[in-house]
């Protein structure tokens, strides 16, 4: 008996631990970056704890071997941001490797290139890029390229000069392209992915004062969809892949009565579900209203499916689990990471009783 009860609870406890989904959650504090473990088959999240201690890591990337983060950051006494690179240990906990200027001010937003050899930075402050290569061993080089935006838009207040907001290699790993939330603009730049250098390729007009923020490409690299974070919108472009040149086919509202929110509302966020068939994007209330929504959007014509109100408090950020059955959402000022029930057939969200404390959470990154 006594052998079959602990054969019984040993295989409960593999099942328990295989349950288990690590994820990393950036934050916009001098604490750092933080990790927790999600349960795949409850939602709950447990186990937080500092991975690494780091000034402004508000933004994540991890390398396709899984062996190395990069962040964006603050430099203390420095008006330039800052790019770091951090080894995974073996107990998930991070390791600082080094650090690089950003090449601007107010460094928002990283990423990888396919063959995660090349990282990118846009500068939000500043309104500008930079690009590095990275070694075997995950280190940053010095800036390869740098780009500096110029221009304006039409929004009194927060277009009188350029905001680089993120910055994406497309699919087929031949361009970059970057939203500039205060001139209105997605600006293209050819890769050469051996060295990590851009040169302009080319750019285009996203709607007037609707200030490009973030995008997500479908699967096949075909298309660019945009979210316009002043207007509460999302473009949908189609791509050239030879050219890399992006062509307006439709906006369309994140949510009803969008133009009569504008003034108090503004979106953040923008990602594809797994089988490419819905958008999601999430929507803050400055005046905490009750109105921050994680939005599903039928990604081929753009409908909405669902205007889902989240508890998160300013969701800046979400990420989808690995298992597709689980959204979290980063609350900044509501100071919380919250989970939501996704529905994978139809893209739907419902509500939770899981979340977790935590002072101004801005990322989150499953590995």
């Amino acid at each position: 008996m006594l052998k079959i009860a602990c054969s019984l609870l040993l295989s409960s406890t593999l099942i328990s631990l295989a349950d288990m989904v690590p994820v990393y959650l950036g934050t916009g504090t001098d604490d750092g970056i933080y990790s927790a473990n999600l349960n795949s088959e409850t939602g709950e999240l447990s186990d937080l704890r500092n991975a690494v201690t780091t000034s402004g890591a508000s933004s994540l990337a991890l390398s396709k071997n899984k062996k190395y983060l990069y962040a964006n950051g603050r430099t203390p006494g420095k008006k330039e941001g800052s790019v770091s690179a951090f080894s995974v240990e073996a107990d998930g906990s991070l390791k600082l490797i080094n650090t690089q200027s950003s090449k601007g001010r107010g460094a928002c937003h990283v990423s990888l290139d396919a063959t995660s050899r090349c990282l990118f930075v846009a500068n939000y402050s500043s309104g500008s890029v930079s690009s590095y290569l990275l070694s075997d061993k995950g280190e940053i080089s010095e800036a390869v390229s740098h780009h500096q935006h110029e221009g304006k838009s039409v929004h009194p207040g927060r277009q009188k000069g350029p905001h680089a907001h993120s910055i994406y290699s497309s699919p087929d790993n031949k361009y970059v392209y970057s939203a500039d939330l205060g001139i209105d603009k997605v600006m293209i730049y050819k890769l050469n992915a051996e060295t990590a250098e851009l040169t302009i390729a080319g750019e285009v007009k996203t709607p007037a004062g609707g200030g490009a923020r973030h995008m997500v490409f479908s699967k096949s690299g075909d298309k660019l969809y945009v979210l316009n974070e002043l207007a509460l919108t999302v473009s949908l472009f189609s791509r050239d892949a030879d050219s890399g040149a992006l062509t307006l086919v439709k906006t369309s509202p994140v949510m009803e009565n969008n133009a009569s929110l504008v003034e108090v509302l503004s979106s953040s966020e923008i990602q594809l579900s797994q089988d490419g068939k819905f958008l999601y994007t999430a929507t803050r209330d400055s005046e905490n209203k009750g109105r921050d929504t994680i939005s599903v959007l039928d990604a081929e014509n753009l409908s909405l499916v669902q205007a889902h109100k989240t508890s998160a408090w300013i969701p800046r950020h979400f990420g989808v689990s690995p298992s597709g059955k689980w959204l979290l959402v980063a609350g900044q000022r509501g100071d919380k990471v919250v989970v939501h029930a996704l529905d994978p057939k139809t893209g739907k969200l419902e509500q939770t009783n899981h979340a977790i404390d935590l002072i101004k959470p801005m990322w989150i990154l499953f590995p």
